[in-house]
């Protein structure tokens, strides 16, 4: 069985391991960016469809927003699920209208950092069983 590929964009080091080895234990074959910048290199010079990413949400140079539109905007087929992982309070107007214009144009998964992890396995375990 071929391992679905995920790409995990974080500029901590060590919430990119951390993730990757959540991921890596549910199968997924993982690879790592550093900034949105190098995710996007990856996402264009590689043969690998991803299937799904996890973005940090800020970053310096180009947001996980921006890099989620981006990859939305330029993906040959259907896009990869996103995860936008944030250590920004999730319960603020900026955050609620932001969550609203992703979702008008794809839906995107918001999660809380230092939140619990058994929402973030249960997205990736969701990605895996429904094919996506």
């Amino acid at each position: 069985m071929i391992s679905p590929h995920a790409l995990v964009v974080d500029d901590d080091s060590s919430i990119r391991g951390t993730l990757r080895m959540m991921l890596e234990e549910l199968g997924y074959a993982v690879a790592e960016a550093a900034s949105a910048e190098q995710a996007l290199q990856r996402i264009a010079s590689t043969q690998v469809a991803f299937r799904l990413i996890v973005t940090d949400f800020e970053m310096s140079g180009i947001s996980g927003v921006a890099l989620i539109r981006k990859v939305i905007s330029v993906a040959d087929g259907p896009p990869p699920v996103m995860v936008l992982f944030t250590g920004v309070d999730l319960e603020t107007d900026e955050i609620r209208a932001l969550y609203l214009e992703v979702l008008d144009c794809y839906p995107v998964y918001f999660v809380a950092k230092g939140g619990n992890s058994n929402e973030l396995i249960y997205i990736f375990e969701r990605v895996l069983s429904a094919g996506l």
